[in-house]
């Protein structure tokens, strides 16, 4: 296999894609490093990085790694070149939980006493810049509903989604709020001193389960041009105008085309009299890609005799002879035209056009529903329903005296009607409402329930397993906690719309298997572009298509601070500002703490941004002396 490791030393965090085109798009820390270089630092001498696989969970990057060893060792070796100077430990966004993880490492490696010292020793200050101490919001929506992380033009939104799933730093960044209701333990320091909006907030729904069982389809009882078909792929109409349609499938020999097993999930109001208005019956389509006009039709017959045949010999005989010219320039014509037709037959087929060649009537389906639901029952336990429908061809056109119309194929499918599953701790959203209907629901979600309905178990293991059973902690004592380090120099932008939560409705069509082998993944929830807030929580925050976010009019209360007073601001774009701040609790609990505040300063840029460069200048002035 591929084996992906990173960069060693500066080159690993100095631009994503190096060169004088490309470094002023793709620059992480190479600004910064060209400030330090200007002012007299050397490289691998007084200046050293220490790139980690952000992909993994801690306790990972020490197992795979031995990362936190390593950089120790680092620390120890600048600390001996640059004469005895102490390290500054200069680290961006989720490199800020990296090195707090890492100070609690070696008191942990060292023993509390022996490791404090060494950290006295070796480290001079640890500055996080745009730390995301108590998580952000968007690292949970990335895991329910996918994240380009700025790659739109090479990522689909499949890809986008698969990728965030397959990161096990996720869980890393997940909002504290959603790190406690997981753990099921209260974390005194990290409670707010004023309301936060819920991470989730999810729009109450039932489910209509639609699947399809294998069945072959015997297209000589269906069509006329059965040999001439050569692909087909059946549709489900579902109410008016929504599809849920297989990939297509080749045509077998004797025209038999085999359905495999496929299921849907359609997301429906609440109750099931509203779900019955919503998807009031079913029709069956049978689609053969292309725009139809493809070779003419050969039609069969009850009756293959043709008696109109002297005839037809007669007439065509004295056709030729009185009118030779005329009828090769209408061959001649005819042939110009077949290929024209089959030319743009292909277009159409290139375009994703079809030709609905059978179709049902419509079926009511809600007859079998309701008989299947005994008064007073939950209904969420009963059998799937089964419906039939018999198909039959589009093309009506009969030849001959004995011409008769095709049986039709019978078509089979199995229909549930779930109602919303409950559960604890469900209280009625008082700060998003729906854009157009009054009547719809929304309920605060713990996050755990979001993602066992997203079916995340495996996270839920990863989360357990890599993070909340590590000694090290690096969900509370490695992100809440003060670290164990005589100066924190905090510095964070401000002032910037930033996302705290979202709100989420289902995915109106989500397949759950699938019959061609193409690559699929579909998220069951998604943003809600139709939720807005209420007036009580239009007041203090906006919503974007579903992202609920905080602003630069966003009342905070500053910790430590007046508590009867706030402050109207926001974090910088990425992370909040209540997880920005939270290095402000830290004060007198063993550490001296300073905050910078950098107005209208991006997660990003901020590493690009002259106020940040003089600041690290001051930081790490006395060190500058001595190199001189």
């Amino acid at each position: 296999g591929v084996e992906v490791r990173p960069i060693q030393g500066t080159s690993g965090v100095d631009y994503l894609s190096p060169g004088a085109l490309t470094e002023s798009l793709s620059y992480v820390f190479g600004p910064v490093l060209n400030i330090l270089k200007e002012n007299g630092y050397v490289d691998g001498v007084t200046l050293d990085a220490a790139p980690y696989d952000w992909r993994l969970p801690p306790s990972q990057l020490e197992k795979r790694d031995s990362y936190f060893t390593n950089t120790m060792q680092l620390i120890e070796k600048l600390y001996r070149s640059s004469d005895g100077s102490p390290v500054v430990l200069l680290c961006h966004s989720m490199g800020c939980k990296t090195a707090h993880y890492l100070l609690n490492f070696v008191v942990q490696l060292l023993g509390d006493e022996e490791g404090r010292k060494w950290i006295d020793k070796n480290i001079y200050a640890y500055v996080p810049v745009g730390a995301p101490h108590l998580g952000a919001g968007k690292s949970f929506r990335s895991l329910l509903t996918g994240d380009k992380m700025g790659l739109e033009a090479f990522l689909s939104d499949d890809e986008g989604l698969a990728l965030n799933r397959s990161i096990g730093s996720v869980p890393w960044l997940f909002p504290q709020t959603c790190v406690e209701a997981l753990s099921r333990e209260i974390m005194p320091q990290s409670k707010p001193d004023q309301m936060q909006i819920p991470t989730v907030t999810l729009k109450e729904e039932s489910t209509l389960r639609v699947s399809l069982p294998a069945q072959t389809l015997h297209l000589h009882s269906l069509h006329n041009n059965a040999e001439g078909i050569k692909k087909v792929r059946l549709s489900i109409e579902v109410g008016d105008g929504v599809f849920l349609r297989m990939g297509y499938i080749d045509v077998g020999d004797e025209a038999k085309a085999v359905l495999h097993e496929e299921s849907w999930l359609l997301a429906c109001p609440p109750s099931l009299d509203a779900a019955i208005q919503r998807y009031p019956s079913i029709r069956f389509h049978l689609d053969e890609p292309g725009a139809g006009l493809g070779d003419d039709k050969k039609r069969n017959h009850l009756c293959h005799l043709d008696i109109c045949l002297p005839f037809r010999l007669i007439c065509c005989l004295m056709k030729w002879i009185l009118c030779c010219p005329c009828s090769m320039v209408w061959k001649m014509g005819r042939g110009v035209a077949k290929v024209s037709k089959r030319a743009a037959d292909a277009g159409a087929k290139a375009l994703g056009a079809y030709t609905v060649i059978a179709q049902s009537g419509k079926v009511d389906w809600k007859r079998g529903i309701i008989e299947q639901r005994p008064d007073n029952v939950d209904i969420e336990h009963g059998n799937l329903y089964e419906i039939n429908a018999r198909l039959h061809s589009t093309d009506n056109q009969r030849v001959g005296l004995f011409s008769a119309k095709k049986p039709g194929q019978l078509v089979t499918i199995k229909i549930k009607w779930e109602p919303s599953v409950s559960f604890e701790n469900r209280h009625r959203s008082g700060i998003v409402e729906h854009k157009r209907d009054p009547s719809s629901c929304y309920n605060t979600c713990s996050s755990e329930h979001v993602m066992k309905l997203e079916g995340l178990t495996n996270h839920l293991g990863l989360l357990n397993q890599a993070y909340l059973s590590d000694p090290i902690k690096p969900l509370s004592s490695s992100s809440v906690d003060p670290p164990p380090v005589k100066r924190v120099i905090a510095i964070y932008g401000t002032n910037l719309d930033t996302e705290v939560a979202g709100a989420y409705c289902r995915n109106p069509v989500v397949k759950l298997s699938s019959s061609d082998n193409k690559f699929m993944i579909k998220p069951l929830h998604i943003l809600d572009e139709n939720a807005k807030l209420t007036r009580i929580g239009g007041q203090t925050h906006v919503i974007k298509k579903g992202i609920i976010s905080e602003t630069s009019k966003t009342p905070q209360r500053i910790v430590g601070g007046d508590p009867s007073k706030r402050v109207n601001t926001s974090g910088d774009g990425t992370v909040p500002y209540r997880s920005l701040q939270h290095s402000r609790s830290w004060k007198g609990k063993g550490c001296d703490v300073t905050v910078h505040e950098i107005d209208k300063a991006e997660h990003r840029e901020i590493l690009n941004d002259e106020r940040f460069h003089r600041l690290v200048l001051g930081i790490v002035q006395y060190d500058i002396a001595k190199v001189h």
